[in-house]
């Protein structure tokens, strides 16, 4: 049975000073992405081992929140013919964090102990009059396709609103509390189509939830 806050209760706790900030410490981040789920007509994004359910995991450099932010995933393919395309690292420079006052606060009562503060904003912040807020994330990945000089480039557009082909976007941020005595900080990135494109063109939709944590503490 779930333990649940008296009303009383949660108003002390939204009320309280640690609700009023959320941090994510600047520094080197261990990450883990898994993908959710692809719109893959063509099955280009398979073939390239862009699948759903696959889990990925990286190194990601974050200057905090409001901060741009890098990324190195490791190992994204399984490293068999089945995947041909499949590499051992991918690095990718995100846009900024959303800043601390872009979070809203809310309360969850746990299974036990205490209510546990939950941070959560979106990213980027939806502009009033366009169809949607959306960024771009470079990223590059080693090729050996000729004419790439070693290297490939391709970027992912995400964003909250309806893009230009009529897919439902969306990308928010949650920030995981601090725990009681502890230096950990960390956040949680969730995608729903996320175009991936390759020189400009569409390649599939990708839906990613992403938990990077504090690896210094």
């Amino acid at each position: 049975m779930f333990k649940t806050v008296s009303a009383t209760a949660l108003l002390a706790v939204l009320a309280a000073p640690a609700l009023a900030q959320p941090v994510v410490s600047k520094g080197q981040f261990f990450g883990t992405t898994q993908y959710t789920a692809t719109i893959d007509p063509s099955g280009t994004c398979a073939g390239l081992g862009v699948t759903p359910g696959k889990t990925t995991v990286s190194e990601a450099t974050v200057g905090g929140l409001g901060k741009a932010w890098t990324s190195t995933i490791a190992n994204p393919g399984d490293g068999t013919t089945s995947v041909p395309y499949a590499v051992t690292w991918i690095n990718c420079s995100f846009p900024k964090l959303p800043p601390a006052t872009a979070f809203t606060a809310s309360s969850i009562g746990g299974v036990a102990g205490p209510a546990v503060t939950i941070y959560t904003a979106v990213y980027p912040v939806p502009k009033k009059k366009a169809t949607v807020a959306q960024e771009t994330t470079t990223c590059e990945a080693p090729s050996t396709t000729a004419g790439l000089n070693g290297a490939a480039q391709y970027t992912l557009v995400s964003g909250n609103g309806v893009d230009s082909n009529g897919q439902t976007q969306s990308n928010e941020v949650q920030v995981i509390p601090l725990n009681a005595g502890g230096l950990d900080s960390g956040f949680k990135i969730t995608t729903t189509n996320t175009q991936l494109n390759v020189l400009g063109n569409l390649v599939c939709y990708l839906s990613t939830d992403a938990l990077y944590l504090d690896s210094a503490n």
